[in-house]
């Protein structure tokens, strides 16, 4: 075969299509290592389309997130959207393991003890590590640790560090 052969042959493989499977998932997670707040947990749902190895999706979040220590009483709702990425790597049969991060606006809606009420908006970001196993071709459960930091709110003369709480995740999703 010629050069021109192998060029050829070359951008027809690069011109090939990607084979990827939309993906419909719904998740809970419980969040601790919060400095100002309680433990609490979050559920969201995503839709997305994942390769071989590359995902992205869309996600929609709610975190519910209180305090009740003296001087510091705090009920916020955090309802967070969000575009992730994951990266699969590790491919068995059944078990596939992935790295992900995010990005995301949040819209927390927060009141305090002294009865204000305030809402805000926020850029938040996220990283994640987590095992899928697949339970058939469509259906699969997963598991994952995720590290998301909302930053600072202020309003009214509160401040308050949301911090960068840690979660541990359980999520169920079907491939279409």
């Amino acid at each position: 075969m010629t050069k021109a052969t192998y060029a050829l042959l070359g951008l027809s493989f690069l011109a090939a299509p990607v084979h990827a499977d939309g993906v419909a998932k719904i998740n809970t997670h419980y969040l601790w290592n919060s400095d100002e707040f309680d433990d609490e947990q979050s559920f969201g749902v995503a839709l997305g389309y994942r390769s071989a190895a590359h995902a992205i999706e869309v996600e929609l979040q709610i975190n519910g997130m209180d305090s009740s220590r003296p001087g510091f009483d705090v009920d916020a709702d955090l309802i967070t959207y969000a575009v992730n990425y994951d990266y699969h790597f590790g491919q068995g049969e059944s078990l596939s393991y992935y790295a992900g991060i995010g990005v995301g606006y949040s819209e927390p809606e927060f009141y305090t003890s002294a009865s204000m009420q305030g809402r805000d908006s926020i850029t938040l970001w996220q990283a994640r590590l987590g095992v899928e196993h697949q339970l058939s071709n469509r259906l699969f459960v997963g598991a994952e640790l995720r590290y998301q930091d909302f930053g600072r709110i202020e309003d009214n003369g509160v401040s308050f560090q949301i911090g960068s709480p840690l979660s541990v995740g359980a999520s169920l999703g079907y491939r279409f």
